[in-house]
């Protein structure tokens, strides 16, 4: 790009290095972005405990997972049983039904009648291994869903941690040039009140402007001051979250993002794309889909048989039995719910993360794509001013400072791209960065 010409011209270059006193043993070689990444993602506490945690599920609940799996074969052939026998006891009435004589009556009574406890006594059966069934569920299934989704966890927890590392290493490029942009203030001040003191001497400027001058360098030292302390609060957070050994020079190689081709995205698939990938949708999902599941069960186990109802259980058992029913149905429209909310949460987020990237775009292309040949053009004539002596040394300097100044809020454009595109990319893959309200 042109204006990579121009920041070489003004001596500020697309490269930087900071060179820091580190917590790590490391090489003599510098740290560039990549090498800075995978030594955080080496010593990321949350890749390793969601290793440590999948271990210790498997570990803890592998017997107990097993036995589950094993049960789910018991419930279904309790399930058919009950099934064939109530398909049985529907085939006795309509058999009672199409008797001609008494005696064929009276059989077909008889046998609705053993058949009917038969189906009391298997669907008894049904009962207590649906209770059984439903507590292992709702223990275990989101535990195997849990393991199921492990390597993808981890893979999505990569990701994000590479991402927050690129906030800071990009911190750290936008506090050091504001550092190198404050000391060539500095510098600058410095030359005024020079030459501010020369004039005074020979009586062509009162004493109030280079008081104001001086106080201008006061500002500047006080910015630079605290820059500085911004600038090595950032490292040594850096450096703790690499896990460096004390003592051991790092050096840091800054270098300022280039992107000539900005992405361009559609809303629509990018929203179906988070949603595909958001694990905490999938668990909502896998959610919704357990409840259902048990709704349907003890709605079958508990189902109202006339006949039964009307003269073996009290008006109480019956109305415990309905409960039963009432409350699955009750958690599982919650769940239903629950997975509507999510949905449109995330859906939220990601309009707001789209947008935050369409701004960001709009204004690279605005600001950064579309000025290389002004601030060409503004260098060239600086320099053609100085050359032949229309401005001298200490205004060709200030003026230099100023279009470096111009520059500087072209570098942040481009690096709040870089940001806002990776974010989107982390959107895309089901990757939340920042907390939904």
């Amino acid at each position: 790009m042109k204006v990579k010409k121009t920041l070489a011209a003004l001596g500020l270059g697309i490269t930087m290095l900071l060179n820091t006193t580190a917590y790590a043993e490391v090489s003599e070689g510098k740290y560039d972005l990549e090498k800075l990444k995978e030594v955080y993602i080496n010593e990321s506490f949350e890749v390793k405990m969601i290793e440590l945690d999948t271990e210790l599920l498997q570990v803890q609940y592998k017997d107990q997972i097993k036995e589950y799996r094993d049960s789910k074969d018991t419930v279904n052939d309790a399930e058919d049983h009950m099934n064939g026998m109530k398909a049985l006891r529907e085939q006795s009435l309509k058999d009672y039904e199409r008797a001609q004589d008494s005696a064929s009556r009276q059989a077909a009574t008889k046998n609705a009648d053993r058949l009917l406890m038969e189906y009391i006594r298997a669907r008894s059966s049904y009962r207590m291994r649906v209770k059984q069934d439903v507590q292992m569920t709702q223990s275990l299934e989101p535990i195997i869903f849990q393991i199921a989704q492990a390597e993808i966890k981890k893979e999505q927890s990569i990701a994000k941690s590479e991402y927050e590392l690129e906030l800071d290493y990009y911190n750290l490029v936008r506090l050091h040039r504001e550092l190198e942009l404050i000391e060539k203030d500095v510098d600058n001040i410095k030359k005024k009140i020079n030459i501010d003191m020369t004039k005074e001497n020979l009586g062509l400027l009162v004493e109030s402007a280079r008081e104001e001058s001086e106080k201008q360098l006061r500002d500047f030292e006080k910015q630079k001051k605290q820059l500085e302390n911004s600038l090595e609060l950032a490292l040594e957070n850096m450096k703790t979250k690499l896990n460096f050994d004390l003592g051991a020079q790092l050096k840091i190689e800054l270098e300022i993002p280039n992107e000539s081709v900005p992405k361009s995205y559609n809303l629509q698939d990018s929203i179906s794309k988070f949603k595909k990938n958001n694990l905490d949708l999938a668990a909502m999902e896998n959610n919704v889909f357990i409840k259902e599941s048990i709704f349907n069960k003890v709605t079958l186990a508990y189902e109202r048989i006339e006949e039964w109802n009307e003269n073996q259980i009290t008006l109480k058992q019956y109305e415990e039995e309905q409960n039963q029913i009432k409350i699955s149905e009750i958690e599982f429209k919650k769940s239903e719910i629950q997975l509507f909310n999510l949905e449109r949460k995330l859906e939220l987020y990601a309009k707001n993360t789209y947008y935050e990237y369409q701004t960001a775009r709009d204004t690279l292309v605005a600001n950064y794509l579309f000025n290389n040949n002004l601030y060409d053009n503004k260098l060239n004539i600086i320099e053609a001013n100085y050359k032949h002596g229309f401005i001298s040394e200490f205004e060709y300097e200030v003026q230099k400072q100023q279009l470096n100044r111009e520059l500087r809020g072209l570098e942040q454009d481009m690096i709040n791209y870089v940001n806002a595109k990776n974010k989107m990319e982390l959107m895309l893959n089901g990757i939340m960065v920042t907390a939904m309200n």
